[in-house]
């Protein structure tokens, strides 16, 4: 909940889809450097199998630790590249609402929704609203 109002802040806030890009990839890579610094200074001190060493802090700033022959410095970071598509998505939302707006002028409102249900549709992330499955006695 907490997570869509502050993306929904960053969009209202940012000038265009680069902007809303920009603004919350620098929001993960500020918490990941100093969160996983100190993650590697506390592995320091664990058992054996819990181990990190600067290699893997490293590999996980790429956000694919395995192409490095790695693992992320901790499990909780291996749900960062998940939360960038949603973002890479959301970014492409505003393009193309931006884009409606601009080119075909559609009313901002209008041009959301249309680009929402659009790109939801061709890509098959969008969830089944609880209202259609309420309507159809689905609950």
């Amino acid at each position: 909940m907490i997570s869509g109002l502050v993306i929904t802040m960053t969009v209202l806030r940012s000038r265009d889809a680069v902007d809303f890009g920009v603004r919350r990839i620098a929001r993960i890579y500020r918490a990941l450097i100093v969160a996983g610094l100190q993650t590697l200074a506390l592995c320091q001190f664990a058992p054996p199998d819990l181990k990190r060493g600067p290699l893997d802090y490293l590999a996980s700033l790429t956000l694919h630790p395995r192409a490095f022959g790695r693992i992320f410095i901790d499990g909780a970071y291996g749900t960062l590249p998940v939360e960038l598509k949603f973002y890479a998505f959301v970014a492409t939302l505003i393009a193309v609402a931006y884009a409606m707006y601009r080119f075909i002028k559609l009313p901002g409102k209008k041009a959301v929704m249309w680009a929402y249900r659009s790109l939801a549709h061709r890509q098959s992330v969008a969830p089944d609203p609880v209202g259609s499955r309420v309507a159809d006695g689905a609950l």
